[in-house]
């Protein structure tokens, strides 16, 4: 068992015994260095014993859920299972074909699974009383940043005296694929019923009166959580773009969600966290209730020294460059001439104003106001790039109100404010490209993800290996998914609290979060460089921005303080305003 890497525990959550001890073995196993992760055993074999014998190699369920294994083992770098229910046949053939990982046998007595107390953790005491006991956590396994950032979540929460039990989504959702419809009912209502009372066992099992997910990996259908009279609050963690979640196909959790997705977004019991001021904007203009806002932040743990190499001589980016679409070929010759900011954003503003002429073109033909209207928006995002494209599009709206209503009737206001967006897509990828070539960045990505920019990628970060990769370099590159309307990522948290600077565009959201000296700011391509270039060279400089950067992060930007408002009591001090 010593040579155990990483482990995947699967403890029966419908048995509040087993649960304690899954969670005696994951904090016993983490005593030990080795990484964990702990989930319910019982929906996963819910799911592969509704399949035939001969359908369990082949079935496409059950090829989902071993993808999503994969991924988890991958990314987590898991090498061993650890299952502490009797093992149901179906159940040992489905993880003896999982192939990357091996089955431990479970341990023989109580007593060798006890940890020690101080193993669970530093607690904190609440500066303010806490109105959340116990806490659900939902996520979607084979979303692996989200897992990550949920595996954070559950610590802090722990280090603030609150219970927390993370409930992975997926074998729910395949469940609900695999399992017939009584025959009095539709799809629809006998798949509600289905959801509705296997959340309501889940929520009871961990007695939490509080969920709390990324996105909308909370919701799988209004009755869910919602009608649960024991589940006081949902707290939704906006840490994706809203026109992802609310309009992309494939983010639809189950068949008939979406029928009740826009009143669940204005539920009371649901607040909705916003990490960005445009995020924020924007929510609130397309009607969402209970709307806050909610910076990302950091783990404790990164707060750590961790065992790290000298540092080098370049710089890190970690990440992709935030775009699905293979880069336009005039794009790379103004990348390759060394274009700055200014002329590569009017660059992305005439894509901008070729995509709304095609995409919008029966509603110009409508009104011919439309395309004045996004016109004007996309002019003024130009010359004020870190101003929210709903607020560009509202102000634009006064003076074409015809051509707003018609946006709003025919449903393609999120698809509007896309086009918005649009003039800052390339931000992030022209400060790779220009610090790459220069000779001053190592970048970390899938290669594929980069090759199209003529970006040479090293293998990417797996998540335990994040803190030593961040703490290997005395300078970060740190680029905004201008997707999001947000510029504070969660790279911006975690480089800070690993005692490392980084180097950002001049954006407010970064500015209200850390001061020059802190992190370093730049309002250009070249700007960057020359930044990036006087870190290199004095890294005793970039190691003082860093210490700074981590000391801040202690007092104002861990999870367990972003927790500890969102958890507090109605009326409390201390609270963050929205």
């Amino acid at each position: 068992m010593s040579e155990v890497t990483g482990l995947l525990i699967f403890a029966d959550g419908r048995d509040a015994a087993a649960w304690r001890r899954g969670t005696a073995l994951a904090r016993e196993w983490r005593r030990r260095k080795v990484g964990v992760l702990l989930r319910d055993g019982a929906l996963v074999e819910e799911v592969v014993t509704a399949f035939p014998d001969d359908a369990l190699q082949t079935g496409a369920v059950a090829q989902f859920l071993r993808l999503e294994y994969q991924a988890l083992c991958q990314h987590f770098r898991l090498d061993s299972v650890l299952w502490l229910p009797p093992l149901r046949p179906a159940m040992e053939e489905f993880l003896a074909s999982l192939p990357w990982v091996r089955l431990l046998p479970a341990p023989a007595s109580e007593a060798a699974v006890s940890a020690p107390e101080a193993a669970a953790g530093p607690r904190l005491v609440p500066s303010v009383p806490l109105a959340t006991r116990s806490v659900l956590i939902v996520t979607h396994d084979l979303a692996t940043c989200a897992t990550k950032t949920s595996e954070w979540l559950s610590q802090a929460c722990e280090e603030l005296g609150v219970a927390a039990r993370i409930e992975n989504s997926s074998p729910l959702r395949a469940l609900c694929m695999v399992t017939p419809d009584e025959p009095e009912e539709s799809a629809g209502e006998s798949l509600a019923k289905k959801i509705a009372a296997r959340f309501d066992q889940l929520t009871e099992e961990a007695a939490a009166d509080t969920v709390v997910a990324l996105d909308l990996n909370w919701f799988l259908d209004k009755p869910s959580l919602l009608d649960l009279d024991r589940v006081k609050r949902v707290i939704s963690l906006w840490y994706d773009d809203v026109k992802s979640w609310c309009q992309a196909s494939y983010n639809v959790c189950v068949p008939g969600a979406i029928d009740d997705l826009q009143a669940a977004l204005r539920h009371p019991k649901v607040i909705h966290c916003c990490y960005g001021r445009g995020q924020l904007d924007e929510m609130r203009r397309l009607g969402f209730g209970n709307v806050r806002f909610s910076y990302l932040a950091a783990p404790t743990a990164y707060l750590r020294r961790h065992a790290a190499p000298e540092i080098t001589d370049r710089a890190a980016f970690i990440g992709n460059p935030g775009l699905i679409a293979t880069p336009p070929p005039r794009l790379l010759e103004l990348l390759a001439l060394g274009i700055d900011l200014d002329g590569l954003r009017a660059y992305a503003q005439n894509l901008a104003l070729v995509f709304v002429r095609h995409h919008f073109a029966g509603q110009i033909a409508r009104e011919p106001t439309v395309l004045k209207l996004l016109s004007l928006a996309i002019e003024t995002k130009l010359q004020f790039p870190y101003t929210s494209a709903s607020s560009l599009l509202q102000g634009a709206a006064t003076h074409y109100p015809a051509a707003f209503e018609v946006l709003n009737q025919s449903g393609e206001v999120l698809n509007g404010l896309a086009a918005i967006k649009m003039v800052t897509q390339f931000d992030r990828p022209a400060l790779v490209v220009r610090l790459q070539r220069a000779g001053l960045l190592d970048v970390y990505s899938r290669a594929d993800e980069w090759r199209s920019y003529g970006v040479e990628a090293r293998p990417d970060v797996l998540f335990p290996d994040l803190p030593s990769v961040y703490q290997r370099y005395g300078c970060h590159l740190n680029g905004y998914n201008s997707g999001r309307d947000a510029t504070a990522n969660e790279k911006l948290f975690e480089i800070a609290a690993c005692g490392r600077v980084s180097v950002n565009l001049s954006s407010p959201d970064v500015h209200q979060c850390y001061e020059e000296g802190e992190v370093a700011f730049a309002g250009s391509l070249a700007e960057a460089e020359e930044r990036v270039r006087g870190f290199l060279a004095d890294p005793d400089a970039a190691l003082a921005y860093g210490s700074r950067a981590r000391h801040r992060t202690a007092r104002e930007h861990l999870w367990t303080h972003r927790l500890r408002s969102l958890f507090a009591a109605p009326g409390t001090a201390g609270a963050e305003p929205s």
